[in-house]
């Protein structure tokens, strides 16, 4: 297995953080009208509630996007299969759905010490945090 370079892994994210964004800019819009942040009496609880609900769409989007694009016959997001990499376990072996969710969860402690994402840089298997929790790697596609 030839793991996958950070800076290709970066790129994937960025092409992932386009899609999932341009699907929520859909919704935020759609609720921004919904909402009519133009009456001056839901100005505030209306920005409150479309900050909120724009964080559950994000769950609601990228979640599933990233599970089940990581434990389908392509192992890869978008933004991956562009690039040319792939999730897989630690054996080469496609990711099963729990290990997805458990892949997706973990990103997170990652994503708030940034540490976790460096990693990738020092690590043998250039892992970073959320792989080695959830037990994959990135690897460029056969």
């Amino acid at each position: 297995m030839k793991y996958a370079s950070f800076s290709r892994r970066v790129l994937a994210h960025i092409i992932d953080s386009l899609i999932v964004n341009c699907f929520l800019e859909v919704i935020y819009w759609g609720l921004k009208v919904f909402v009519n942040l133009n009456d001056k009496n839901v100005i505030d609880t209306g920005n409150i509630m479309l900050i909120a609900l724009y964080g559950a769409g994000f769950l609601m989007i990228d979640a599933p996007y990233e599970i089940l694009s990581y434990c389908s016959k392509y192992q890869a997001t978008i933004g991956k299969r562009v690039v040319g990499i792939v999730v897989m376990d630690v054996n080469g072996e496609r990711v099963s759905f729990t290990r997805a969710v458990l892949r997706f969860l973990a990103t997170f402690p990652s994503a708030i010490s940034l540490v976790g994402y460096l990693m990738v840089l020092f690590t043998r298997k250039k892992q970073t945090m959320h792989d080695m929790l959830a037990g994959t790697v990135v690897c460029y596609k056969k």
